[in-house]
């Protein structure tokens, strides 16, 4: 089931500053986010994988990809 990011977070261990730390941004940016600003493409997949998909990177910028699954997510971007 697809969450948004602010209750997505709600469950995250360690919480948004965690989060932070994890997609490596700052908590201001992630709240620009939360309130409603599009994030990079790059930063949309770090999210997508963070949250394994339940906030997929085509909520975050459907500019880009319609569905979760054509969120391109390769290996090397994995690892990143």
């Amino acid at each position: 089931m697809q969450a948004d990011l602010k209750t997505f977070l709600e469950g995250y261990p360690g919480g948004r500053p965690q989060f932070c730390k994890d997609a490596t941004i700052s908590e201001g940016r992630l709240s620009q986010i939360i309130g409603g600003e599009r994030p990079s493409p790059k930063l949309a997949k770090a999210i997508h994988r963070l949250s394994q998909g339940r906030v997929p990177a085509s909520a975050l910028r459907p500019d880009l990809w319609r569905e979760p699954d054509d969120v391109p997510l390769g290996e090397a971007e994995q690892a990143s």
